[in-house]
């Protein structure tokens, strides 16, 4: 509820609260804080470069976007 009213300021954010979905204020918001813990718990980070480097160069402006270290763009080999 803290983080609408520093959102949206204190009258919009009470607003926002009164007119929203009770279930939703009772699921929703609590799973933000869980939510951020699990991320931290899985190694999602690994995976999401995996998938970059393997499809960067299907699309152009990706690869573009993660160079090495040396310049050269990591993409998968083709065999």
């Amino acid at each position: 509820m803290f983080i609408f009213m520093q959102v949206l300021g204190h009258k919009e954010g009470i607003g926002l609260m009164e007119q929203a979905d009770p279930l939703f204020l009772f699921l929703g918001l609590p799973a933000i804080p869980f939510g951020l813990f699990v991320a931290k718990l899985l190694r999602w980070e690994e995976a999401v470069l995996r998938a970059w480097r393997k499809h960067s160069n299907k699309l152009p402006i990706f690869g573009s976007l993660y160079q090495g270290r040396l310049g050269i763009c990591y993409t998968a080999t083709q065999s």
